[in-house]
């Protein structure tokens, strides 16, 4: 499933979103941090890096703050029309949002489509997990670069 792959796409150039980018951003951790009762300082930090493996490992509901964690990167990833209710990825969306964030030039295009190639195809057991593993490869991806 090409699920979460972005939560990690929403952030990605944190720099070049634009005030309304921004603000929509702002608006959906403050909604996901909420419904997974999450404090916002946390629910911001998730949005720009990885989840440690281990948690992720862990899946959403052995530990309720490991289910914090995954069940943020699904709703941002949700709420943000990167991934359907189902797990979906949405690579047509996650390609135009990410255009108008990093550049709709040849070179940052093939990047975004590679980032949804690599990232794209990870399925975890469960959406949330799906999610957390699209996240982390995502920024795992972009700092490599």
């Amino acid at each position: 499933m090409k699920v979460l792959f972005f939560i990690a796409v929403v952030i990605v150039a944190a720099n070049a979103l634009t005030e309304e980018q921004k603000k929509k951003a702002d608006e959906h951790t403050v909604v996901c941090a909420e419904k997974v009762g999450l404090d916002f300082d946390v629910a911001s930090k998730i949005r720009y890096s990885t989840i440690d493996d281990e948690i992720v490992e862990q899946r959403c509901f052995p530990d309720v703050t490991v289910f914090w964690l995954l069940g943020f990167s699904k709703c941002f990833l949700e709420r943000s029309g990167f991934m359907d209710i189902e797990g979906n990825l949405q690579p047509d969306v996650v390609l135009e949002k990410l255009k108008l964030a990093i550049g709709s030039d040849e070179e940052s295009v093939g990047m975004i489509k590679g980032l949804i190639d690599t990232c794209g195809s990870l399925k975890g057991d469960g959406e949330c997990m799906t999610a957390s593993m699209v996240h982390n490869c995502y920024w795992k991806n972009i700092k490599g670069q």
